[in-house]
């Protein structure tokens, strides 16, 4: 009640390109009941991400939702 309540109140969401990845097969496994893959449940996170931020606009129209990418980032999380 607070957010929506705040003139210029707004949501900002980071994401990466990865909800691109996702395909239909992925999406019908949101548990990975079938297969885990790390790569595969990454990008559906965030795909969910984006889309719990549509439904959140829609519902909130006195609220400002963002999605950015920040681009590539210099870890090590793919390189172990």
């Amino acid at each position: 009640p607070l957010l929506r309540q705040t003139p210029g109140a707004r949501v900002v969401n980071l994401l990466t390109g990865n909800h691109r990845m996702v395909n239909r097969r992925v999406l019908d496994d949101y548990t990975s009941e079938t297969q885990y893959r790390g790569m595969d449940a990454y990008g559906r996170t965030k795909l969910y991400n984006l889309m719990m931020l549509y439904r959140l606009a829609e519902r909130h129209p006195e609220v400002s939702f963002f999605a950015a990418d920040p681009g590539p980032n210099d870890t090590d999380m793919l390189r172990k």
